[in-house]
């Protein structure tokens, strides 16, 4: 399971700063973010339990 993960994240995980936290709340929401080392990308996604997802992106051009 664990070289499955790395192999995933090692498409995203690519320059020195940057980061990806995944984590289930209290409530039961499921949350990923990503943000980019350089600052260029910040991206996170909301899994609701009544399956409402919300996803939002932000770009620096």
């Amino acid at each position: 399971m664990k070289n499955e993960i790395m192999n995933a994240l090692g498409g995203i995980l690519n320059n020195p700063g940057d980061k990806f936290e995944a984590r289930v709340t209290k409530s039961g929401n499921k949350v990923a973010k990503f943000s980019s080392g350089d600052g260029a990308l910040k991206a996170s996604k909301t899994v609701y339990p009544n399956g409402t997802v919300h996803e939002t992106r932000t770009y620096k051009q």
